[in-house]
């Protein structure tokens, strides 16, 4: 895994709203943290979105490829962490969220 990046705009409430899981989701689940992805302001950090084909935010992206785009749910977030996982870890099964099924 070589580029993680969740593309955001600070008062999109879907963004704020990711953002909120996603903290959540570190939290409880700490073996997940080192995949952070790195946060993209579209607003100020256009630069940083050349070459990236989406529409919406929020808007994740790994090593190119978008794994989800718009108004997404704690589970649809969830499935981002897991295939980040499995991208840096291959074939080491990705650990579960507390109150969660893998």
């Amino acid at each position: 895994m070589e580029d993680f990046r969740l593309f955001i705009l600070p008062n999109c409430p879907y963004c704020r709203r990711v953002l909120a899981w996603q903290e959540e989701l570190l939290a409880a689940q700490p073996l997940y943290r080192p995949l952070a992805p790195r946060i993209v302001d579209e607003g100020r950090q256009k630069e940083l979105t050349q070459g990236f084909d989406y529409y919406y935010v929020p808007c994740y992206f790994l090593d190119g490829e978008k794994l989800a785009e718009g108004v997404l749910s704690r589970e649809q977030v969830e499935e981002v962490f897991r295939r980040a996982w499995a991208a840096l870890y291959p074939g080491v099964p990705a650990p579960s969220f507390p109150g969660r099924k893998s």
